[in-house]
């Protein structure tokens, strides 16, 4: 589907608030009936883009208006949307003026919104040339079968892959006949039956047909069919077995929450007074029948001619199963069975009376089916989407292109698997996304995410939607860009005709200058510097994402406070050259009045203490302040005021010198922790005790001059952390406690410059992988515990003052242990 972000935009619409107020006045009218309308041209998208992928120069014309009538009147209303919500917070006389009155900035306002809207009104006209085109509303009167409607909801720009499940079994009739005489033949004792084929063989196609035959569901009491693949869960596989021979399904909870001991003896007792067919589809490894069974024998054998059945891709899963197996392996389809399949595809019933040479297209296909060498999703894939490309040109390119397989291989740019595997087009959209990142690009995932929020991919919504990535695209005469990434882009000027920008990704813009983007929502620029970006960036109230990284000198301007829908705010690795005698800080006391903001990455110390801030929603908020100085321009009451409202947050990354020490014994507030980052405490006499740390925590580093008493007792008690970093501990000894530290993975511990003894018991830290080690001086030896660690791959010493006879180190290497500094 070609224009899926465009549905994507019609349904943010229906989430505008346009709410009846008096300011809002005739325009509310306008508005509604602009989003009705706008809802109803969302209908026409799949059966114009339909016409639009079989050549239909009227339809590609409908696709375009659409596409820019959706982005104009999601922009539009959303002006209607941010003056309700500006009107609402603003305070003191003006506010009580501008709720009850029109001011006259707001008339002006209203007039350009209304204006617009009855521009955008003209999406009549879309309906009159939908309807002239043969364009209709309602798909299911049209003259595309079901199947071809799922088949273009599953398509994309380039060679992706349909729902093999649906593919038809073309040359598995005898196959399939075979199976089924097998599993049904007077063999009382309970036995396997295993479908083994290469990846796209038509594995899971063929035992789904079997399944649903009349003559296996007429036999069997009852049918299981579970999904292994390459990740999974014992008990996972049992609770979904559970769930379809008792008929449940998803609506028990009492099955969610049972044990896998449990769920074994009952599946047993159940399947014990039936004929039962179980079906493990798609089984990677051997060990995947040791996980189903480990606790209880699952499948019993009741001498009534039950069965299990797998699909797998390896013969030596196929015969590892426990009990009496057959085993077939799976033919590759000959050429009249190819071309079948191929053509069915490519060329279906429906379209041969349209498609003008269709000689041609039947010589070209039959040579393309060949090249896919009888491999079943090769031959559908490609004819699927060449059946959207009715170009010979385009079918003798890629027949010129080389074999479509090799050595039982997919070629990537045809499988496509892993973007297959993807549940739904908003995750499709967020992988897709990852094209805007220059090769071999390091990208963090929380960034990405908040990226993708802001676009609109990650929705409370169960519709599906996929990114469409317009750069110059012509529509009315003028050129409209709604989403570009530039790298490497050195003449520091923009395309002039690019007013409608919503998406600017920018890498190593040398002297650019942005020009006024009034409908930009997303700006992510890396290595650039920025001319005149406080000035570029005002009256930008769309803006929901703002990362300006190592951009050099930058300021927000005052008017930020006005952007209600800014969702992130980034500046790390910005303004880093900056002298602190500067007056001018880079970010102004009015972040703190976004409601919106969710996200905060400040550096240098270059902005304001924030001041009687109300409750925040906030989930990350990074401050680098890194200097004596600095520190002084923020009063300690304020700064622990406003941290004590943030009580939403996931990750905090605070450097201070000299840190407040208040500042630990606050984070008992913040119960949804995950990430802690703080340095760095001149001294800490104690830490809190375990309860008064968020019990979410995963990641913590703590920075001091002097930790006074072991910190080990404290923090081994936390059950989430997997990564502790520690500086500055003064005590002699400490210890590590049996169970302590569950699930912790990698340890660093630097300057514990006085720590003679480290006495760790068994079965302590039973998953730490990493160990680090850095300036520990007086202690002689390492702990002897470590050599009990089951998972220990890696130890790291630097700066250590262990003793010649400690040979710890040596046994750990012995153990298959990395050991280096």
């Amino acid at each position: 589907m070609v224009e899926p972000a465009v549905s994507a935009v019609v349904g943010s619409i229906s989430n505008l608030a346009v709410q009846e107020t008096t300011l809002l006045c005739g325009v509310i009218g306008e508005a509604g009936f602009l989003k009705d309308e706008l809802q109803r041209l969302q209908s026409l998208l799949k059966d114009a883009d339909t016409k639009r992928r079989s050549g239909n120069a009227t339809a590609t014309i409908c696709v375009r208006h659409i596409r820019d009538a959706t982005y104009e009147a999601e922009n539009v209303l959303e002006v209607v949307d941010y003056m309700e919500k500006r009107n609402r917070i603003k305070k003191g006389f003006i506010g009580a003026i501008s709720r009850y009155a029109l001011l006259p900035s707001d008339l002006i306002s209203l007039h350009k919104v209304g204006t617009e809207i009855q521009r955008i009104r003209k999406v009549n006209e879309i309906f009159e040339s939908a309807n002239r085109s043969k364009i209709i509303l309602d798909l299911g009167s049209t003259d595309l079968d079901s199947a071809h409607v799922e088949d273009e909801s599953l398509q994309d720009h380039g060679l992706v892959l349909q729902n093999f499940e649906d593919i038809d079994v073309v040359g598995f009739e005898y196959e399939q006949k075979i199976i089924v005489k097998k599993l049904i033949e007077k063999d009382n004792k309970l036995s396997a039956f295993s479908i083994v084929g290469m990846g796209g063989a038509g594995k899971t196609t063929l035992a789904r047909k079997i399944c649903t035959s009349d003559q296996i569901k007429q036999y069997f009491d009852t049918i299981a069919w579970v999904t292994v693949s390459q990740k999974f869960k014992g008990v996972d596989l049992l609770k979904d077995i559970m769930k379809q021979i008792t008929g449940v399904r998803d609506k028990d909870r009492e099955i969610d929450y049972m044990q896998e001991y449990d769920l074994g003896k009952k599946i047993q007792a159940f399947l014990r007074e039936k004929r039962y067919l179980v079906v493990l589809d798609d089984v990677w490894t051997t060990d995947t029948w040791n996980q189903i069974n480990r606790k209880v024998k699952v499948f019993p054998d009741a001498h009534n001619v039950s069965r299990v059945m797998l699909t797998t891709r390896k013969i030596d899963v196929a015969n590892h199963i426990e009990m009496p197996t057959n085993v077939h392996q799976l033919k590759l389809l000959d050429d009249e069975n190819s071309w079948k399949l191929f053509s069915g595809k490519a060329l279906p019933s429906y379209k041969r009376s349209l498609i003008q040479n269709i000689d041609e297209f039947q010589e070209l296909g039959k040579k393309l089916a060949r090249k896919c060498y009888g491999l079943p999703l090769a031959l559908a894939i490609l004819g699927g989407y060449l059946s959207k490309n009715l170009n010979l040109e385009a079918w003798s390119d890629i027949l010129q292109g080389g074999a479509l397989t090799k050595n039982g291989q997919m070629m990537g740019a045809i499988l496509a698997r892993s973007y297959n595997d993807l549940q739904d087009h908003y995750l499709k959209s967020c992988f897709l996304y990852l094209g805007v990142f220059p090769e071999d690009h390091s990208i963090r995932v929380l960034d990405l995410i908040q990226l993708w929020i802001a676009e609109g991919f990650i929705q409370h919504t169960t519709k599906h939607n996929q990114v469409a990535r317009h750069v110059g695209e012509s529509s009315s005469n003028t050129m409209i860009s709604y989403r570009s990434s530039f790298q490497n882009y050195r003449d520091g000027k923009m395309n002039p005709a690019t007013p409608n920008l919503r998406t600017l990704v920018g890498f190593g813009l040398s002297s650019f200058s942005l020009p006024k983007l009034r409908f930009l929502r997303v700006l992510h620029v890396e290595n650039s510097r920025l001319i005149n970006f406080g000035r570029a960036i005002n009256g930008c109230i769309h803006l929901r994402y703002l990362r300006l990284k190592n951009c050099g000198r930058v300021t927000l301007p005052s008017s930020i406070s006005q952007f209600l829908y800014l969702q992130t705010i980034d500046l790390r690795d910005t303004n880093r050259a900056l002298e602190t005698k500067l007056k001018s800080v880079a970010a102004p006391n009015s972040i703190w009045d976004i409601p919106t903001l969710r996200h905060v990455y400040l550096e240098r110390g270059l902005f304001s203490a924030p001041k009687n801030c109300p409750p925040k929603e906030l989930q990350s908020l990074r401050l680098d302040i890194p200097t004596n100085e600095d520190v002084k321009n923020f009063k300690s009451e304020s700064m622990l005021a406003f941290l004590r409202q943030m009580t939403q947050l996931t990750t905090i990354y605070l450097d201070m010198i000299p840190m407040y020490p208040e500042i630990i014994h606050l984070l008992v507030n913040m119960p949804s922790l995950v990430e802690v980052y703080l340095r760095e405490f001149s001294s800490l006499d104690r830490l809190p005790e375990s309860q008064h740390f968020p019990q979410s925590i995963r990641k913590l580093t703590l920075v001091a001059d002097a930790i006074e008493q072991d910190p080990m007792p404290n923090l081994e008690k936390l059950p989430c952390l997997v990564v502790l970093s520690l500086r500055g501990y003064k005590g002699r000894t400490m210890a590590c406690s049996a169970q302590g530290f569950p699930r912790l993975r990698e340890l660093q511990l630097r300057s514990f410059s006085v720590v003679e003894e480290w006495r760790m018991e068994v079965e302590a830290m039973p998953r730490l992988s990493r160990l680090v080690l850095y300036e520990l001086p007086n202690m002689a030896k390492l702990p002897e515990g470590l050599l009990h660690l089951p998972s220990l791959k890696e130890l790291q010493l630097e700066e250590m003052g262990l003793s010649s006879d400690d040979v710890t180190w040596e046994k750990l290497e012995g153990k298959g242990c990395k050991v280096g500094d």
